[in-house]
This record gives structure tokens, C-alpha cells and sequence, in this order.
């Protein structure tokens, strides 16, 4: 009992740290997003006006909607095309191929970056006179294609976007996955191989079935990120999200609208805020239920 006395006066403090600046601001947030508020002085209820205004406001919604869409485009994108290489790339290195041990390091150190080196890479490499892909285009003769307009145009904003974090995020869920691959046990593969299965038959018919509780956590866990995403948007394109807010996703644009200035909601930051953050907490959790119902409801013996 004294031992047990003595963990939690170990645990006190950061959990205490961890209610003020974590636990409580999200419980916080629901009943905020039902008034008109500040932050300073005094609170005006307006039951749902601020999520009417998150809707239907000329200066809000458009932008709302245009986050969600990109942020959507990324989500798809991310679990159709990441996920894929992911588990391709765990599969390679789980059999063993040439330098399957330097490729995990290589693969996999990007994530330890923080976001702002990523960005000033992304400058280094993308931009139009400065940047790698020109002098590249340029040294071997393709000068017609130097001014590629990587930068300049909207509609490469999420695609851009998308390779950056792949680049970043590939290895961890690579790691995932490997590890998934790893747990199964070779007595399966032994067994197909007696049946005659090849390559392709015991990539579709026993690993990959076989990993289908880290394949559910990995789909979820996307989810999540993708739609809380944040940093490399934010340091890449900016507060307002680039040209035409082209990597405007979500959370830039609860950031722009709650600590913006010039968002034009200076006496209701809070409140508009706060119904943004409600928003996407039931999106998340909404989606990643959905997931795991999706990917998690069948068993295999």
C-alpha cells in the first residue's frame, strides 16, 4: 500500500499538467462552442449560431467546406496510395531483400525531422528558381520542364502535400506493418508452399490476412492523422494554406479562424473555435469507429 502511495505522488504532477493543458481544454470546448465569446469578459449564449455560422456564413463556410475538402482529398489519397506502398515496402524488407537492414534505416529517418527542416527541404527541392528540380531539369536538358509550376499551381497543393508526409510518415507505418509480418507464423507459409502456392498466393492468401488486426490499427490510426494534421501544412503553405488555400486542410483552418486577427471573428474567436474543434472531434471519432467496424469485424482463425 506504501508502494502504491508513493507511484502516485510520481504520476501527481503530470497528470495534473496534463488535465489543465490537454483534458481540460477539450471538455471545455462544447460548452464554448455554444456561446459568443472572446476569450475576454463576458459570455453571450447563442445555442447553435455558431455552428449556423460555420455553415452558412459568406466568409466562413466557403473556407470550411474548401478544409474539409482538401482535407478529404488527403485522406484518400493517404490511405489508397501510402497505405499500399507501406505494406509493399514492409513485404520486401520482411523477405529479406538486398539491404533490406540499411533500406529501414533510410526509410524510416525522415521521421525523426521536425516539421520545419521538412519545409525548408520542400523550398530547397520544389522552388521554381532555386530549387533542385529546376537545376536538375536544367542540367540534363530539359529546360522546358524546369519551371514546372510545383509551387504556383492549386491543384498540385494536396499532391504535393501528400509526397511530402509520405516521404516523413512512410516509415513508421512501414514499421507497422513489418511488424505485423513478423508475427505470423512460418508454418503457414510451410503449408501453403507444400499445397504448391507461390509468391503472390501467399502475399494475398496468408500474410495478408493474417495481419488484419494491424491493418484495422494502421487504417484508424491514418485516420486520425489525416484529419488532425497540422504541422507540415501549417509550416509549407502558411496561415492562409497557400494559393487559394490549396493546402488548407482543417486544422489550419481552426488555427487561422481561432488565432487569427484578421480572421473577422476578434469578439468571438473562442466561440467559432470551439465549434470547429467539436466538429472535427466527432468527425474523428465518427470515422475511426467506422474503420474499426469496417476492418475489425470479421475473425480468422
Amino acid at each position: 500500500m506504501k508502494k502504491k502511495k508513493t507511484c502516485i505522488w510520481f504520476i501527481l504532477p503530470g497528470f495534473i499538467i496534463y488535465t489543465l493543458f490537454s483534458i481540460y481544454p477539450i471538455l471545455s470546448a462544447v460548452p464554448n462552442s455554444f456561446v459568443k465569446w472572446g476569450g475576454i469578459g463576458k459570455k453571450q449564449w447563442v445555442g447553435l449560431g455558431n455552428y449556423i455560422s460555420l455553415f452558412t456564413h459568406p466568409q466562413l463556410a466557403p473556407q470550411f467546406f474548401n478544409a474539409a475538402q482538401n482535407t478529404l482529398y488527403y485522406l484518400v489519397l493517404n490511405l489508397v496510395v501510402v497505405n499500399t506502398l507501406s505494406i509493399l515496402l514492409a513485404y520486401l524488407l520482411f523477405k529479406g531483400i538486398p539491404g533490406h537492414k540499411p533500406y529501414k534505416v533510410i526509410i524510416f529517418s525522415p521521421h525523426f525531422l521536425y516539421p520545419t527542416a521538412i519545409g525548408f527541404l520542400y523550398t530547397l527541392f520544389f522552388d521554381p528558381t532555386i530549387g533542385l528540380y529546376s537545376r536538375f531539369m536544367t542540367l540534363i536538358g530539359l529546360e522546358s520542364f524546369r519551371t514546372f509550376p510545383w509551387l504556383s499551381d492549386p491543384d498540385m497543393g494536396i499532391p504535393l502535400l501528400l509526397i511530402v508526409c509520405t516521404w516523413k510518415g512512410i516509415g513508421y507505418t512501414m514499421l507497422l506493418y513489418l511488424a505485423g509480418f513478423t508475427m505470423v507464423s512460418k508454418d503457414y507459409e510451410d503449408a501453403a508452399r507444400i499445397d504448391g502456392a507461390n509468391s503472390l498466393q501467399l502475399f494475398f492468401k496468408i500474410y495478408l490476412p493474417m495481419i488484419r488486426p494491424t491493418l484495422s490499427n494502421v487504417l484508424v490510426l491514418t485516420y486520425i492523422w489525416c484529419i488532425t494534421l497540422f504541422d507540415l501544412p501549417y509550416v509549407i503553405a502558411g496561415r492562409e494554406g497557400g494559393i487559394n488555400r490549396c493546402m488548407d486542410v482543417l486544422e489550419t483552418f481552426f488555427y487561422r479562424v481561432t488565432f487569427s486577427a484578421t480572421s473577422g471573428f476578434a469578439g468571438n474567436y473562442v466561440g467559432i473555435g470551439s465549434a470547429i474543434s467539436v466538429c472535427v472531434f466527432f468527425v474523428v471519432l465518427i470515422g475511426a469507429s467506422a474503420f474499426l467496424l469496417a476492418t475489425g469485424s470479421r475473425k480468422y482463425d
